[in-house]
């Protein structure tokens, strides 16, 4: 079973070899009843020469690719001019998210400012009138800020 699917697998790279010597290749059945090929069939065999067609390259794909310098120097530049904005607006990006977290941290930075140095802290109501916090809420309002500049300010 072995030495059949050695046979099958040679086959092309015989033939391919044939082609590349410009000599005739040869198909016959082995011991096995397999087809076999070569250029020199075995003594006794009922051999046959095989019709090797040669394939051209495909002339469509090869005109269709920049013939001329100057087109390929205009592909060049056209690839070169995406990649530079490409890498332009990664830049812009880039920066546009450093702003937002540098101030995201000014404000927690602040924020956290505002409730260690206060005495008292309170949160509107919808009437307007002020509601103070009790020392838990504090405690709990000036944890949050402190995790706030920890997550903003920590890069």
């Amino acid at each position: 079973m072995a030495s059949n699917a050695v046979r099958l697998l040679l086959a092309p790279l015989l033939l391919t070899c044939a082609l590349a010597g410009a000599q005739e290749v040869y198909e016959w059945t082995d011991l096995d009843g397999n087809p076999a090929y070569g250029d020199t069939p075995p003594p006794g065999a009922d051999a046959r020469p095989v019709q090797i067609r040669q394939r051209r390259g495909d002339r469509g794909a090869a005109q269709s690719a920049p013939q001329r310098p100057d087109e390929l120097q205009q592909a060049i530049a056209l690839r070169e001019r995406q990649t530079a904005n490409q890498a332009a607006a990664e830049r812009a990006e880039r920066q546009d998210i450093v702003r937002m977290v540098e101030a995201n941290c000014a404000s927690a930075r602040e924020r956290l400012e505002r409730y260690t140095t206060a005495q008292r802290l309170f949160r509107l109501l919808p009437d307007g009138e002020r509601e103070y916090l009790t020392d838990a809420e504090l405690d709990a309002e000036r944890a949050a800020a402190m995790l706030a500049v920890q997550e903003w300010c920590a890069g």
